[in-house]
């Protein structure tokens, strides 16, 4: 019997976020590849176990016009969805706040990013701020209640790197994770603007997205354009990221990766091979990271 289910769209997937309102329902924004301006959509998918094996169906879906950049539902406002759409252009790249009671309702936009807007986070700690990355190399921190950034963070050592995705941790309302075009995680302290907390090499190409564990906070997961997604364990005291799970059973480009609130030891990942692939922690090969004698030593164990 197969330990994972998968689901093929009409358009490739560039995100995915799950209601932390209404159990195992996720929304998928998808864009055509070839027509970024007339092709996108937003389907809503029920994702849940049926017999010990994991199950997707489609539910509902939308035809947004134009490619989907990037979708979340807000972890406090139930109704909340904020979207980033993108037609090609960096002006299109505006945030927009919708009541998904009538999506036709813009609650509240923000524009400030040079470039295209590669993620959006709220933050589960503060309900009214959130996060956003682009590709001009910043990480801004918004209020809804208010159109300007609050915070704009900068890796000086990095210089003007495109950031292309964020999280935050889900039992701090200060530590924000980033990913950018180098295939680099980098945790923030957003109370210091100056420098990062910690950073590690995770891919080898671009990371297009990071998620805080929902029960373990400690643990973050990363998705690349080197089609691994890879689990990483997280310490605020700055003793370092280390590698733990990881899984290559993408053709393609991991675009978009989340844990499931409402079964935490289940994974759900999506991405250009156009399939949804959701498995369970222990199918995934597991890695054991340790320092030694100033040497980091990576052990495999295959499942």
């Amino acid at each position: 019997m197969s330990f994972f289910s998968s689901h093929l769209f009409s358009h490739c997937i560039n995100t995915l976020s799950y209601s932390t309102y209404y159990r195992n329902i996720c929304c998928v924004g998808t864009f055509d590849l070839n027509n970024w301006y007339h092709g996108g959509e937003i389907n809503v998918c029920k994702i849940s176990k049926e017999f010990d094996r994991p199950t997707i169906k489609l539910l509902a879906c939308l035809d947004n016009k134009i490619g989907i950049h990037k979708l979340v539902w807000s972890e406090i406002f139930k109704e909340l969805i904020t979207t980033a759409n993108h037609d090609g252009s960096s002006s299109s790249s505006r945030i927009k706040l919708f009541d998904s009671r009538n999506l036709e309702y813009v609650v509240q936009q923000f524009s400030e990013h040079s470039k295209i807007i590669n993620d959006i986070k709220w933050n589960n700690n503060n309900k009214d701020e959130f996060a956003s990355v682009s590709g001009d190399g910043l990480v801004k921190i918004w209020d809804k209640r208010v159109k300007s950034s609050v915070i704009t963070l900068l890796d000086k050592e990095q210089g003007v790197i495109p950031v292309t995705s964020c999280d935050w941790n889900k039992e701090s309302d200060w530590i924000l994770a980033v990913g950018n075009e180098n295939g680099q995680l980098v945790i923030w302290d957003t109370r210091n603007d100056l420098q990062p907390l910690q950073r590690r090499q995770a891919h080898s190409f671009k990371i297009n997205s990071i998620s805080f564990d929902t029960v373990d906070t400690s643990r973050v997961m990363t998705g690349s354009n080197d089609h691994v997604l890879r689990i990483w364990n997280f310490s605020k005291n700055q003793q370092g990221i280390y590698l733990s799970q990881e899984h290559k059973i993408h053709r393609d480009i991991v675009k978009t990766a989340e844990w499931n609130i409402h079964s935490p030891d289940v994974v759900t990942s999506a991405g250009y091979d156009q399939n949804i692939i959701t498995i369970p922690l222990f199918n995934m090969t597991q890695v054991k990271e340790y320092e030694l004698e100033g040497t980091l030593v990576v052990c495999f164990q295959h499942i």
